[in-house]
């Protein structure tokens, strides 16, 4: 404990010996000596802080740990001025009311691992840890944690969202908790963190929008969000394809150079300002955004494609079109979650350390070229997340599907699991994509027999365009 006490920079922790469990004679209304030996250690710690006349107190178990991101975390915390208690760990049983950037404020929460006592709240936690059970009983047969969770109804009571201390042991809490997971999340009631989280991070939580009528055959539009360099790779092929039915498409365009040899028709796209952006950072995502928010205040845009310069279509923009009527309008985006990738990418999987207040079984990594439908859009618009994301590795292929699920949308059941644009990895795990020039039979004929609308890398030499795959079918 020393040991982890110093990694973090906390060198004046001075260790108060505990009751030795072998002396308890009697439970006193605690379910077991341990519980009860523990309460009365708690009380000598509170004893000792208001003899020291210390303004709070902060009471560690030795059987805990912390996480990783210990000092950042507890750095970004300002606990309100009525603070009584706060727990640096706890699993809540209610969701917590709002409290601040994380924290939440307890309704119902277990946590005596580490908390934090103000002064004026000494007795009425010593008196709440005493072996006299409360007058309805509700002490009987329990542990420091439920003997402390009354008090969050008269004391005002807070916790860190994340957990930044647990117990060591995952499969049993002392105080009385059901587990937590290695990144200490709780174990059960993942329903009740989600909304701790949603609360804590002001996250809108997703409600179905009764304005959203079925859209009537043959009148929803598709806008296209390209992210390019400059120009297409293939601009004669996007020509083609969108002849078939403009009046049903819109383009939209974030140029990373404004200057280039693109298409009129192209460069009349692009949006009025441009976020400088760089290869596997925040900016990416924010240009999509902007992409995003422009395409959808045209209210006839139902799907919204995101594309690359080194994009093209592989089947032509009627069966495009009639697929999203058949689907319901609904959004197209494969994900995982971070354990199934770890089974091939490591790295890629651990990526949602790097924001921590996530809880990691939301976080949902996919393509970053994915196509969302309307009711998506609304939800990923409604507050800008970015800043959750900043020190994520390649947050493109995360935030679309992260953010939904944070926000509670229900993927699994209102987008269809599977990718729009087909793309050719030579390896797991690979930094960039193959990038096509000259494209066999099989290849082509794969693209076309294959479930994919659109399809990429494919170099600006590259003879795809001579396949047809954009034009085959009667139109």
């Amino acid at each position: 404990m020393q040991n982890l006490f110093l990694d973090h920079g906390l060198s004046k922790v001075k260790r108060l010996p505990a009751v030795d469990v072998r002396r308890v004679k009697k439970l006193r209304g605690y379910v077991d000596a341990e519980s009860y030996a523990y309460a009365l250690s708690l009380r000598l710690g509170l004893r000792e802080a208001k003899r020291r006349r210390a303004a709070s107190v902060v009471l560690f178990h030795d059987e805990m740990t912390s996480h990783p991101q210990f000092n950042a975390l507890l750095c970004k915390l300002a606990l309100p001025e009525d603070w009584g208690i706060f727990l640096l760990g706890a699993e809540h049983r209610q969701t917590p009311d709002p409290g601040g950037t994380g924290i939440g404020r307890c309704n119902l929460a277990l946590g005596c691992h580490a908390v934090a006592v103000r002064a004026p709240y000494y007795s009425d936690v010593m008196r709440a840890l005493g072996a006299t059970p409360w007058r309805d009983g509700s002490a009987q047969n329990t542990t420091v944690a439920w003997r402390l969770a009354p008090l969050q109804r008269v004391v005002p009571t807070y916790a860190a969202l994340p957990n930044l201390v647990w117990p060591r042991s995952s499969g049993s809490d002392p105080c009385g908790g059901r587990g937590y997971d290695e990144d200490g999340w709780q174990k059960a009631g993942r329903i009740t963190v989600v909304g701790a989280v949603q609360q804590s991070l002001k996250v809108q939580p997703w409600r179905k929008r009764e304005e959203l009528a079925p859209i009537l055959q043959g009148s929803g539009k598709a806008a296209f969000l390209f992210l390019t360099r400059g120009s297409l790779n293939q601009p004669r092929m996007w020509e083609d394809y969108f002849k078939a039915c403009p009046e049903r498409v819109s383009v939209h365009v974030h140029p990373k150079e404004r200057k280039s040899k693109a298409p009129a028709w192209f460069r009349k796209a692009y949006l009025p300002k441009s976020i400088v952006t760089a290869w596997g950072d925040i900016s990416l995502v924010k240009a999509q955004l902007a992409l995003l928010k422009k395409a959808y205040d045209d209210p006839d845009n139902q799907v919204f494609v995101f594309a690359s310069e080194s994009c093209v279509p592989v089947k032509p923009l009627v069966e495009f079109l009639e697929g999203c009527e058949r689907s319901g309008w609904r959004g197209m985006m494969k994900f995982e979650n971070p354990e199934v990738v770890a089974e091939y990418d490591v790295s890629k999987a651990k990526r949602y350390t790097a924001a921590p207040q996530i809880p990691p079984w939301l976080w949902k990594l996919h393509s970053q070229w994915v196509t969302l439908n309307r009711e998506m859009a609304h939800a990923l618009l409604e507050e800008d997340l970015t800043d959750l994301f900043a020190r994520t590795f390649a947050p493109d292929e995360s935030y679309f599907g992260t953010v939904l699920a944070l926000k509670g949308y229900p993927l699994e059941t209102k987008c269809l699991p599977v990718d729009s644009t087909w793309v050719s990895w030579e390896r797991q795990p690979a930094r960039h994509p193959k990038e096509l020039t000259a494209v066999t039979d099989v290849e082509a004929l794969s693209l076309r027999l294959g479930g994919y609308f659109f399809a990429r890398k494919f170099h600006v030499a590259s003879d795809i365009a001579g396949w047809g795959l954009h034009l085959q079918g009667e139109i």
